[in-house]
């Protein structure tokens, strides 16, 4: 997977090349970045991280289109945010992709981009937002997730855990974010977005991401075991 992109293009259009690489298709002809005020409405916070945000750009819409083998026609499909808002129903099936870039030279505290991901998912009452974050040489993959409510009464769907793949480096990813990115790409037999979104989630679930990395460190300490020789006279401690 090639993230030296987001060092050699704008975030529209590495942002969009990135979930190509994922096998995801986006069809945003919003090109220009948006105002953070504009997207967020009342969920905007006068908050640091809030002011922080120098670009917003929508990427698109990810649902059933991008599963159509005719690819000539999701190019004919492609959508301005306003349209993108016109077409989202109660029952629309699909996800919602913003790139976000962050100005300033410390990188955001994962509280921060927490706060930034229920935003947009608080924004967005029928369907789940992912977004992309970039600031200086790391970017973060961040969704939420979403539940219907108890109450039949109240409209939309309530936001959860935010998941967050955070701090990848563009120049030097490590192995370990790079494994799980893979792990986001669109499996053969996945042909509708639910399939698409509970592959995500699965990905995202924190303690899986936990477990594997645990069963990493105990499969390298064993093998450093066999391999390692202590001299004899070794403190113990």
């Amino acid at each position: 997977m090639d993230l030296k992109i987001f060092a050699n293009t704008n975030l529209f259009e590495a942002g969009t090349v990135f979930f190509n690489q994922l096998n995801i298709p986006l069809n945003s002809n919003t090109t220009t970045p948006l105002h953070l005020k504009d997207i967020l409405k009342d969920k905007f916070k006068s908050q640091e991280i809030f002011e922080k945000v120098s670009a917003t750009y929508f990427l698109g819409l990810v649902d059933k289109s991008v599963f159509d083998d005719n690819m000539s026609l999701f190019e004919d499909k492609k959508l301005s945010y306003e349209q993108a808002e016109k077409k989202i129903h109660a029952d629309y099936q699909g996800m919602m992709i913003f790139a976000v870039e962050i100005e300033g030279t410390a990188s955001p505290t994962r509280t921060q981009l927490a706060d930034l991901t229920r935003a947009f998912n608080r924004t967005s009452q029928s369907l789940p937002v992912v977004v992309l974050f970039q600031y200086g040489s790391l970017i973060t993959l961040a969704t939420s997730e979403r539940t219907k409510y108890k109450q039949t009464w109240r409209e939309g769907e309530k936001v959860g855990k935010v998941s967050l793949l955070r701090d990848i480096d563009i120049q030097n990813p490590h192995t370990g974010h790079l494994k799980i990115l893979l792990d986001l790409v669109i499996k053969p037999g996945t042909r509708d977005f639910s399939g698409l979104y509970e592959q995500w989630m699965q990905v995202f679930d924190v303690q899986l991401l936990n477990r594997n990395f645990y069963k990493e460190l105990s499969t390298w300490y064993f093998w450093a075991l066999r391999k390692v020789e202590f001299p004899e006279d070794a403190e113990k401690n």
